[in-house]
């Protein structure tokens, strides 16, 4: 129901209203009132739960965009030279002949130098034919 109330920024109305004309009323404050004892309970009990409902959804969303930005300016690894680091494989063309399913890493392979905070150099060997410079996401310790 909420999705089909929303409105959306190309239309600039509801999926409901694009297609009936309207925007169907939700709740009593939109609808004369009616004078059934059990109709405005349910009403009521109806505004309650609207309210709760998008209550949890601010929280949940709050909640969401702080775990967010704590994960995503969480410090990487810091290697020295001289420590051992996996590396992804994501990025790097196996040999030919390689297997289907490709290691996840490949490694470990000694630390050579640090280049900045997050750019460090690799000790390859040469049949891996890639440049030996990797930023810290694509390391693991």
């Amino acid at each position: 129901l909420s999705h089909n109330l929303h409105v959306s920024s190309a239309p600039g109305m509801s999926p409901f209203e694009t297609c009936y004309g309207y925007q169907p009323p939700l709740f009593g404050h939109q609808v004369p009132e009616v004078e059934v004892p059990a109709a405005q309970t349910l009403v009521r009990r109806c505004r309650l739960s609207w309210i709760r409902a998008c209550a949890a959804i601010t929280q949940t969303n709050a909640d969401y965009s702080h775990q967010h930005r704590r994960r995503r300016h969480r410090p990487g690894p810091i290697f020295q030279p001289g420590d051992q680091a996996w590396l992804s494989s994501a990025n790097v063309r196996m040999p030919a002949g390689s297997c289907k399913l490709p290691p996840p890493f490949l490694g470990p392979y000694p630390v050579e130098k640090v280049i900045n905070p997050v750019a460090y150099r690799i000790r390859l060997p040469r049949s891996l034919k890639v440049h030996p410079v990797f930023h810290v996401s694509q390391l693991r310790p």
